[in-house]
């Protein structure tokens, strides 16, 4: 079918016959890879797509099935490099790392995640995973130098329990970078025509370490 379209780089594998059950093929459920490159109304288009052997597993069943994206609506037609996708849950995510067959991933997950609750009073699953909502998109769409224009677009349902753990995500990075002898986070927020936006950003005044967000719809 590639072939139909007109092609100008191809390449194609059949993993099973690559290698055998213990590759990635028998852990996840992916059978093909075709990759191919070729121009189109003058642009170099690239794509891959992996081909699954039956249902898909492991990570590759977070991903859910292709749907409209809100997320996109925010991105301009100029930006340089876009990447978006839907997942089935975010919760589900942070379920699955911890349930994982290989044990030693399965355990430093929930360590990492025991840790990190402990250390910010944030449960990532709870607080954090099920304020999201399915979308997420992240682009550079602005100027690339001499500070680019990095732009997340993520769905939320609570807005909220969001802000809240990133407040404290903020609060616990800032006592710690302290605590080592550096300057602590500036966090700010303004009111611009009654939408509150936030700023989390480094001590050292860097615009290379500055973020800012705001809550739409």
């Amino acid at each position: 079918e590639s072939y139909k379209n007109g092609a100008g780089f191809l390449l194609s594998a059949d993993l099973n016959a690559l290698g055998g059950k213990q590759a990635l093929a028998s852990s996840t459920g992916v059978r093909y890879f075709i990759a191919e490159e070729k121009e189109v109304n003058r642009q170099m288009e690239a794509r891959a797509t992996l081909g699954f052997d039956g249902p898909r597993t492991g990570m590759a069943a977070w991903l859910a099935d292709p749907s409209a994206m809100g997320t996109l609506d925010y991105i301009s037609p100029e930006a340089t490099i876009v990447t978006a996708f839907v997942v089935k849950s975010p919760a589900a995510i942070v379920d699955g790392l911890v349930s994982l067959q290989n044990h030693n991933v399965a355990a430093s997950a929930e360590k990492s995640l025991s840790s990190l609750r402990e250390q910010t009073g944030v449960d990532i699953r709870n607080d954090f995973a099920a304020a999201l909502g399915s979308e997420f998109s992240l682009s550079l769409d602005g100027p690339a130098i001499p500070v680019p224009s990095w732009k997340l677009v993520t769905e939320v349902y609570d807005p909220v329990k969001m802000q809240a753990a990133l407040g404290k995500f903020a609060e616990a990075y800032s006592r710690e970078t302290v605590k080592a002898g550096n300057r602590p986070l500036r966090i700010a927020q303004e009111v611009v025509e009654g939408r509150t936006y936030y700023m989390i950003a480094g001590g050292d005044g860097s615009p290379l370490t500055e973020a800012h967000y705001t809550f739409a719809d």
